[in-house]
């Protein structure tokens, strides 16, 4: 019995890696991805114990609310109080009774905000001891709170419920509204979280691999991430020292993913990229241990890196590879919006020039020559495909990098929250829609759709689409199964592994990931379509709006599918008033002088800030919104969510058998830690000693963003 369950794992693993080899061509990655196609190597981590009794405290208590986050966001909420003083709301919210809806600002007779901006400021509450219980969840909204007088979040929900007017440049209304400050290049709306830090110079790796181990001796070590450090089991960073690398990289990432259940959407995005023949990151999978305790399994990828940029492209030590943060436009005006990797550079002229020159730019030919044109393109039409959001359209996670051929090249990264991380409906959105208004989206494709056309009728052609993904998601479910249900097992303490962040949300269940990586709609931090849904549901959205000739079996109405019902997120758990697309123009329009009298109406400008909001405003904000939602909320807010009912399979999903596969065995506990309480730190440093923040932003950035004429609010992370 034993010999036939070892031919099942081998014919499996051999099954696998072919399956897997006809889905990414050979050679199109590093070395250690194409060995682990299906395969699970073992990564064991070692350090000082007294080392990793400090990576599990600082995963704990992870963000530090001191005086400089306290200067921080005093400066950031002045900046904007005076950007919204720039507004004149007469003008840009012609058909809106702007004075009853916003009486905070005391709207003056020319149009233009009144309060006086120290005043307001002195009525916030910035004192670090006022938020010593408040964790990243909360603080921001209880600053934006603190002045009971003028609420922040409630004035700036209330602007963009409020339609703009037409001929109104609202481009530079929403860059206002978003907090840049045009006198200076990098002024921005948003919350620097002061992190602590946790990294290791004195850590050991071995690397375990079909019976093979490879040892490093100088590792460094350190933990990564920043939104998602508020969950339970956070992720890493792996730099490789001494020269050495591992299968052809030196700079790794271990991603926990727990922002989203189905441990698949960065594999997918990755083998997406590779599928294509796009330059970009990989993905597979791993087993860690830290001092010989199992934290689970964790999805291994590369990094944006000088090392990556000298293997991909063979320049050592390149001076123009640019990690973009709070990049709104590509323009000179936010140059620093992006940071060099390389930390030797103090000169930008080159980086400067392509910003200045993608500005000046009238035609796509002018760009030709100093940018990866069709490349921009495919990241563009994948990104429409997936929804991604937490891109370019949220101004960070994507790197530029100039190559040596002179060409200036997009590479995003972090894509936990792409395919379907977006509210109902949202698959319906056209290109136009959705795309960020930016003047390289007009170049490139609102000019001319042509070009972006063909590319994105060759990614649904060749990859985007059921009939190619449905298989892959099946076999990698299939090679994942034993190895979620081992990441899924508590311990004796009934901790789960890899979970020290014991103040963090907790993971998703293995009936969960099952389900939402099928067809039924997930609920945690944020509302996601089941994988293979949202797949489908855009697959039949495109190939209506753009004429594709599709597989019928997929486009038939009547293909079904089973949903969950028990999993499917509740209407309650999503905030219900920022689900509301109310335009309160349409309910306060503004009122004529003639059609006044002055019982009904004046035009008196207060003397005092009102202390209270008029009740009969239909967008009543709660002063207890979970802030998970300020921190990436997308852009096109339903009004809806999903009442999706099961249905019988016509084509039904294939029941793997499970096959048995060799289980790390968890090593026992040690009760005297086992109730530890531990504390993250993030590695913020962009040094070659560490990677830095790859997988979030350092911010918490509120983005506005248009659709059409109504403008909707994005709070992302």
């Amino acid at each position: 019995m034993k010999s036939i369950q070892i031919l099942l794992l081998l014919c499996c693993c051999v099954y696998g890696a072919l399956s897997a080899n006809n889905f990414i061509n050979k050679g199109q990655r590093a070395e250690l991805f194409e060995l682990t196609d299906n395969k699970m190597p073992t990564i064991k981590i070692n350090m000082p114990d007294e080392d990793f009794s400090n990576l599990k405290d600082k995963a704990t208590n992870f963000a530090v609310f001191d005086s400089e986050f306290s200067n921080n966001t005093s400066h950031i909420i002045e900046v904007y109080l005076k950007n919204i003083k720039e507004i004149n709301f007469h003008e840009v919210y012609s058909e809106c009774n702007v004075e009853y809806i916003l009486p905070e600002l005391q709207i003056g007779e020319d149009g233009y905000p009144q309060f006086d901006v120290e005043e307001i400021l002195a009525g916030y509450d910035f004192s670090p001891e006022r938020y010593a219980n408040e964790n990243t969840q909360t603080i921001v909204m209880a600053v934006l709170q603190s002045n009971k007088n003028f609420d922040l979040y409630s004035v700036v929900m209330r602007i963009v419920k409020m339609r703009m007017s037409d001929g109104v440049d609202q481009e530079k209304i929403l860059k206002l509204l978003n907090g840049y400050e045009h006198k200076s290049k990098q002024e921005v709306m948003f919350f620097l979280y002061p992190f602590s830090e946790f990294k290791t110079k004195n850590a050991t790796m071995t690397f375990e691999l079909d019976g093979k181990e490879q040892s490093f001796d100088k590792v460094t070590f350190s933990l990564s991430g920043q939104y998602s450090r508020e969950f339970s089991k956070p992720g890493y960073n792996v730099k490789i020292k001494g020269g050495k690398e591992l299968y052809g990289r030196s700079s790794l990432k271990l991603r926990s993913d727990n922002i989203e259940p189905t441990y698949l959407r960065t594999k997918l995005m990755s083998d997406i990229h590779d599928h294509l023949g796009l330059k970009s990151l990989s993905a597979n999978y791993a087993q860690l241990y830290i001092n010989n305790e199992y934290m689970g399994l964790y999805i291994l990828t590369d990094a944006y890196k000088l090392t990556w940029t000298e293997k991909v492209y063979g320049e050592k030590n390149s001076l123009n590879l640019y990690k973009c943060k709070n990049m709104y436009d590509l323009s000179p005006i936010y140059v620093g919006g992006c940071e060099n990797e390389n930390e030797d550079v103090t000169d930008d002229s080159e980086w400067i020039e392509f910003l200045t020159s993608v500005e000046n730019a009238k035609s796509a030919e002018d760009l030709e020559d100093i940018f990866e044109i069709d490349h921009f393109l495919y990241e563009m039409a994948i990104e429409y495909l997936v929804i991604g959001w937490d891109h370019i359209k949220s101004s960070h996670n994507f790197y530029l990098y100039k190559q040596p051929n002179g060409k200036w090249i997009y590479l995003i990264h972090d894509f936990d929250l792409d395919i379907g991380a977006y509210p109902e409906n949202s698959f319906e959105l056209s290109f136009e829609d959705y795309a960020k208004p930016m003047h390289i989206m007009d170049l490139l494709i609102f000019n001319d759709s042509s070009r972006f056309d063909k590319i994105l009728s060759d990614v649904v052609s060749n990859v985007f689409n059921p009939s190619t993904l449905y298989p892959h998601i099946d076999e990698l479910k299939k090679f994942l199964r034993p190895y979620i249900e081992l990441d899924k097992t508590p311990d004796t303490s009934g901790n789960l592994p890899g979970t020290i962040n014991k103040k963090g949300r907790n993971t998703f269940s293995v009936e969960q990931w099952d389900a939402y990586s099928e067809f039924t709609p997930s609920e945690g931090d944020r509302y996601m379509f089941g994988l293979k849904h949202w797949i489908l549901m855009k697959y039949r959205n495109v190939c209506k709006n753009y004429n594709l000739k599709c597989d019928p079996v997929y486009i038939d109405e009547e293909y079904q599918y089973s949903v969950v019902e028990s999993l499917v997120p509740s209407k309650e758990s999503v905030p219900q008033d920022l689900l509301s697309n109310t335009d309160l123009c349409l309910e306060f329009p503004r009122v004529s002088q003639s059609e006044t009298t002055t019982d009904e109406f004046t035009t008196e400008i207060p003397t005092e800030i009102p202390t209270e909001i008029p009740t009969d405003i239909p967008t009543e904000l709660s002063t207890e919104l979970p802030t998970d939602y300020l921190n990436e909320l997308p852009t096109e807010l339903p009004t809806e969510l999903p009442t999706e009912k099961s249905t019988t399979l016509a084509h039904p999903i294939d029941t793997e058998t499970p096959v048995e596969v060799d289980e790390p065995t968890l090593p026992a506990e040690d009760d005297s830690s086992s109730d530890e309480e531990i504390n993250v730190e993030a590695d913020m440093s962009d040094d070659e000693d560490s990677i830095s923040d790859d997988e979030d932003t350092d911010t918490t950035t509120i983005t506005i963003t248009k659709t059409k004429r109504v403008a909707h609010a994005t709070v992302s992370n």
